[in-house]
């Protein structure tokens, strides 16, 4: 899929019993998804779980198109395995909780260097 300014970027991501998909914010395209999960339940016996999943809507006045897949809404800016998730400029407050996690192991490891440890 290609995104403003002709960047690349992905459609779906998976890790191990997660899925981001990434779409078109258009009626149509929801219906398919939608479909789509709906055949996938149905053949594989598997079900997506309505309590669970969340729906990332970017622009609000799409707001119509998370009650079509009938989910919960999530908001941006969240944290994904350690990784900020979050739409336009990145901002400092985003990478703050992973630049305190890298000082506290540097710390960690100055100090086990500075007792003689290695």
């Amino acid at each position: 899929m290609v995104g403003l300014r002709g960047i690349q970027f992905p459609s779906h991501t998976f890790y191990v019993d997660n899925i981001f998909i990434f779409f078109r914010r258009d009626t149509t395209t929801l219906q398919h998804l939608k479909s789509f999960l709906h055949e996938y339940c149905i053949s594989s016996g598997q079900w997506v779980s309505l309590v669970k999943n969340l729906v990332y809507i970017v622009d609000v006045s799409t707001c119509h198109l998370k009650r079509l897949l009938s989910y919960n809404q999530g908001y941006l800016h969240f944290t994904y395995l350690g990784v900020s998730i979050f739409v336009g400029a990145p901002k400092a407050q985003f990478f703050q909780p992973l630049v305190n996690k890298i000082c506290k192991k540097l710390a960690y490891w100055k100090g086990k260097c500075v007792d003689g440890e290695n």
